[in-house]
């Protein structure tokens, strides 16, 4: 049986590898963006992108 410490740690791992999970597809994506916008056949699908693309790029951001 695991302790309460443990079971503590254990979800602060599981935290901290889900939040990298995160950032690592948020980087992707935001990588992603400007070639989708740019190969986009409609305008609305472009204005879409390059919207998604300026509420996921932030530039007071730290690494």
């Amino acid at each position: 049986m695991a302790t309460k410490k443990e079971l503590t740690t254990g979800l602060r791992k599981l935290m901290e590898d889900q939040l990298a999970d995160i950032y690592f597809a948020e980087k992707q994506l935001v990588k992603a963006l400007p070639k989708m916008a740019k190969n986009a056949g409609n305008a609305d699908l472009r204005a879409a992108f390059e919207g998604h693309l300026q509420e996921n790029t932030w530039t007071d951001r730290t690494p």
